[in-house]
């Protein structure tokens, strides 16, 4: 009985035993278990973390990589903005140094046409100046007009014997040649005019004599021309013996550009004077 009981007691306590060793090891399959759980957990959370940062890093990265692409297109625009800028600066630098040259054109060239001017206007006045001088000059020797012709000096018939100029009047008229002769850039027209048809040779004849007389004086290159004209450009009408008389003439016409082309009197300013 007391074995039995023994042994019953044996059996109960290795029973307890295993009980409890059972006990423990499913208390370590649990605590097993719940670290295997918490740890797939952590690994689950660790992953989702890095997920995250990974998410994060790249969305920093993109906006970085954006905002970078922003700065470049904003540094290319702005590049080409300032060519822009450069391109249209130089261009209204150019613009600016044409249009000057342009007006510093004009102005040279309005400067040069009023110097032209000016100067024209100067050459006028000596040329008016130097032809009234000559023509008071000639004026005191012979009759002298002044017309669009140049100065001309009248010889009169009465200075005359048949085809020969009277000789007391030479010297006088040597005087005009002389007045002439200051004056190396002028030539001279000498041509005679006759009252009647028949008188045309005698006309030439006179003329020549003149002319002869000019040469005399020094004015070979001057005379440019020596020619009888007839009955041709009267001065008045035949009728009366005093008209024929002042017909037949000789006249020696002075021009050139020393006394310019116009007449005294067709110059501004001008109050008296005569002309044919």
């Amino acid at each position: 009985m007391a074995i039995q009981e023994a042994r019953e007691a044996a059996l109960t306590a290795e029973d307890a035993r295993l009980i409890a060793e059972h006990r423990k090891a499913q208390n370590r399959i649990v605590q097993a278990q719940s670290e295997a759980v918490a740890a797939q957990q952590a690994k689950l959370q660790a992953e989702e973390a890095r997920a995250q940062a990974e998410q994060k890093v790249a969305a920093a990265r993109a906006e970085a990589e954006s905002e970078r692409e922003i700065r470049r297109h904003a540094e290319e625009q702005a590049r080409i903005a300032q060519n822009r800028a450069a391109e249209v600066q130089s261009q209204l630098e150019a613009e600016r140094a044409q249009a000057a040259s342009r007006a510093s054109a004009v102005n040279s060239a309005a400067a040069a046409v009023a110097d032209a001017a000016q100067k024209r206007r100067n050459d006028e006045q000596l040329q008016h100046a130097a032809r009234a001088r000559l023509l008071q000059q000639l004026n005191l020797v012979a009759t002298t007009l002044d017309t669009p012709r140049g100065l001309v000096v009248t010889i009169p018939n009465s200075w005359f014997q048949g085809s020969e100029l009277r000789s007391r009047y030479t010297e006088q008229l040597a005087l005009v040649g002389r007045a002439i002769a200051s004056h190396p850039n002028l030539q001279i027209e000498v041509d005679g005019y006759s009252s009647r048809a028949s008188g045309d040779a005698e006309s030439t004849r006179r003329a020549h004599a003149i002319g002869d007389l000019m040469r005399r004086e020094g004015l070979g290159n001057a005379v440019a021309m020596v020619r009888g004209m007839g009955t041709s450009r009267p001065v008045t009408s035949n009728s009366f013996a005093r008209d024929r008389d002042e017909n037949t003439r000789v006249e020696i016409v002075i021009s050139g550009a020393e006394i310019g082309s116009a007449a005294t009197w067709e110059q501004p300013g001008f109050t008296a004077g005569t002309s044919r």
